[in-house]
């Protein structure tokens, strides 16, 4: 802990101690947890930073007395930076109400945040149940995931396990990103353009700001570029296909692949798209757009009509079945379900696969066409791809 509470009952940063007090000073005083109030003692850093420890540590303190170097340094260098930004911060407030504590705490335009500062595996039950906590309250979480978390596996690909992929969010723009913080470099990384190769593997973009460099406004909304890698992205595909036929992960796709006379290493380009929220969905695009055609297409008469509706009943009887996965912290509605529907629908009216006749309603104008051969697929591929960001589609 960063804080106690003195014997004449204020809250004291012991930062501010130590630049007030002196080191002697501190260790003559007295001094208490704000939570279970119980003694305290100062632990001046050598290895690690100075910090409260409790004498008797009570089962409700236990997260809190046990946080890491790592954590308390973040903590820190947070709150001394909070203070520069906005006028009034609180660390380490302790909320009876809700019986939470968040590391920060602060007003900025009328709102007020509380900041979560994450370095160490959480539940997702925990993670909600402290976002709604916070919620409950009218208070804003803000939850940044230690970079001691962050796995890149290339210079534009990053895995985000379970735990990581809960920090994922979105700015006012509908743009999803996850925000980091590192104190061994003093600076903030934000995870940008997130594309979901699979369930936890996902092309995107890093940016790198120094402390010193970044203001609340920016960081509260971060604005960022979109940027898309093609020829990135069709090797990250291809990658998720092998890791499939390699292990046998997917099983009940692949075999509905092979009921259907279908390989997965010859399917139309457009399966495996990078549209704007497949975030919302945990399962591989490749898989739940396959999905989409198989339900909707595959093996129907051309001139055929399908409504968004249609296309989405049958993807929620594929969610019941567990067949695709949603992305369950995000909690997707059914009107952003929708949207992803009409993405997707969109992407192929540019194909000449459907014709939208009257909005949200479409036909099959075009008999699907599949490659014979991997070099075929290939040609596929890279002509779709040309096509599509000649024309400067956003699709995704």
């Amino acid at each position: 802990m960063l804080t106690a509470k003195n014997h004449f009952g204020e809250t004291v940063y012991i930062g501010d101690l130590i630049k007030k007090e002196g080191v002697q000073q501190l260790k003559g005083n007295h001094y208490f947890c704000p939570q279970c109030e119980g003694k305290v003692i100062v632990k001046l850093g050598v290895q690690r930073i100075s910090h409260f420890a409790h004498v008797h540590l009570s089962p409700q303190c236990v997260e809190y007395d046990r946080e890491s170097a790592y954590h308390m340094q973040a903590k820190m260098q947070l709150y001394e930076w909070l203070e520069s930004e906005c006028s009034k911060v609180d660390l380490e407030v302790f909320l009876p109400d809700i019986i939470q504590r968040p590391d920060l705490m602060f007003t900025y335009l009328g709102n007020t945040y509380c900041v979560e500062y994450q370095c160490s595996p959480i539940s997702e039950e925990i993670f909600q149940k402290r976002t709604n906590g916070y919620l409950s309250k009218g208070l804003i979480p803000l939850w940044i995931l230690g970079a001691n978390k962050l796995h890149r596996k290339q210079t534009n690909v990053i895995t985000l396990p379970k735990f990581q992929s809960l920090f994922i969010k979105r700015n006012h723009t509908g743009a999803w990103y996850l925000s980091s913080y590192c104190p061994s470099i003093k600076s903030f990384i934000t995870i940008t353009n997130l594309h979901p190769l699979s369930p936890h593997t996902m092309q995107c973009d890093y940016e790198i700001i120094p402390q010193s460099q970044l203001h609340l406004p920016q960081w509260l909304n971060p604005i960022f570029q979109n940027t898309f890698y093609v020829a990135n992205w069709c090797k990250g595909i291809q990658h998720v296909k092998d890791t499939m036929i390699r292990y046998h992960t997917d099983k009940l796709f692949l075999q509905e692949l092979y009921r259907n006379q279908l390989h997965l290493y010859l399917l139309p380009p457009y399966v495996g798209v990078p549209l704007r929220d497949n975030l919302l969905l945990e399962t591989s695009p490749i898989i739940w757009q396959m999905y989409v055609l198989l339900d909707n297409i595959f093996s129907k008469k051309v001139g055929i009509i399908l409504t968004k509706e249609d296309v989405y009943k049958r993807l929620e009887k594929r969610i019941n079945r567990n067949h695709i996965k949603i992305r369950n912290h995000i909690k997707p509605s059914v009107n952003q379900l929708l949207a992803l529907i009409r993405e997707y629908l969109y992407l192929l009216t540019k194909c000449q696969v459907l014709k939208e006749i009257k909005p949200n309603v479409y036909r099959y104008e075009n008999q699907m066409s599949f490659p014979f051969t991997i070099s075929e697929a290939s040609n596929f591929e890279k002509k779709f791809y040309n096509n599509l960001t000649s024309e400067k589609i956003v699709w995704y």
